[in-house]
């Protein structure tokens, strides 16, 4: 099994914003979500593991729900 980790553990203090720069939009979709469909679509990935912020646990999981990513297997 080939695990990909996703290393996502900002808090957005240097982009001065409030909320982590993985989380804002880009085209459309979460910074973090253009990462994760890398390794979702790719064939030899298994599962995925996040790590992130404390903070952004559950916003995550929110995130992998709305998209599908289903690949995802942990937030941490």
């Amino acid at each position: 099994m080939i695990s990909a980790i996703i290393l996502a553990s900002g808090t957005g203090q240097r982009f001065q914003e409030t909320q982590p720069k993985q989380l804002m939009k880009l085209a459309g979709m979460p910074v973090l979500v253009h990462t994760i469909k890398s390794f979702q679509t790719h064939s030899v990935i298994d599962q995925i593991v996040i790590f992130c912020h404390e903070i952004c646990v559950d916003d995550v999981w929110t995130i992998v729900f709305e998209y599908a990513l289903s690949k995802v297997f942990k937030v941490v």
